[in-house]
């Protein structure tokens, strides 16, 4: 008897030390990826208990954070994602707001039936979300949302949904950010351009009123007037 309560608070003192070096490794390896990739977590999204979306909105970085540690990626880098019910793709970044033949809960309607199908399944087995990057090859990281068979009528489908409406809303600003930033490199590259043309026609209407001047002041012939203006024309 005696032995039995030493024991056991030595035993909680053991599992309590185990969980403080835990959380120590990890706090470690997380101010280790922060300083590697000059990464600000300024917004971070649950996926499930231990997986989370973190974004960086200053560099423009969207990083995965979940058991076996971190992964960081360009907002350029996401390819597409799903969602994953029972087996079956319910969403895509593509069409994350068209769902067919199911049960329709959240502000995004995440959780839905198969697609095509006109049966519906009442109960949610697994739900898993998928993420493809392109970084240096492809790249597919997994995230189970819920791992456990819940009725879909329940308070904690509903739950889920939330959660589900949370990712699939930040998944699609990552990549409507990403798309923003091609659009707006090309068009200040356009701009440029038209700057530049724009000073080329000046610095040639120019020279053409000097060489009129020129003309007219009997400091050049017409025929070398002729040449001249051919050629300025020609830069244009």
């Amino acid at each position: 008897m005696f032995s039995c309560i030493v024991i056991i608070p030595i035993a909680i003192i053991f599992i309590r030390f185990l969980i403080n070096q835990r959380k120590s490794e990890k706090e470690k390896i997380y101010k280790e990826f922060i300083n590697e990739n000059n990464f600000i977590a300024e917004q971070e999204y649950l996926i499930n208990d231990y997986s989370k979306i973190m974004l960086d909105e200053t560099h423009k970085k969207i990083a995965i954070y979940n058991e076996k540690g971190l992964k960081c990626f360009k907002y350029e880098d996401l390819i597409d994602f799903e969602i994953v019910e029972n087996g079956s793709s319910i969403i895509q970044s593509k069409i994350a707001s068209t769902l067919a033949g199911g049960i329709l809960l959240g502000g995004v309607g995440a959780l839905a039936g198969a697609n095509g199908r006109k049966q519906i399944n009442d109960i949610c087995n697994s739900l898993i979300l998928k993420l493809y990057f392109s970084n240096n090859g492809a790249v597919c990281i997994t995230e189970k949302i819920n791992d456990k068979p819940i009725y879909k009528n329940s308070v904690e489908y509903q739950s889920l949904s939330s959660t589900v409406d949370n990712i699939v809303s930040v998944l699609k600003y990552v990549k409507q950010q990403a798309d923003y930033s091609v659009y707006s490199n090309s068009t200040v590259s356009d701009k440029e351009n038209n700057k530049i043309e724009v000073m080329k026609e000046t610095f040639c209407i120019n020279q053409l009123e000097k060489l009129a001047e020129l003309k007219e002041k009997g400091i050049i012939s017409e025929q070398e007037f002729e040449e001249s203006k051919q050629k300025i024309l020609s830069k244009l």
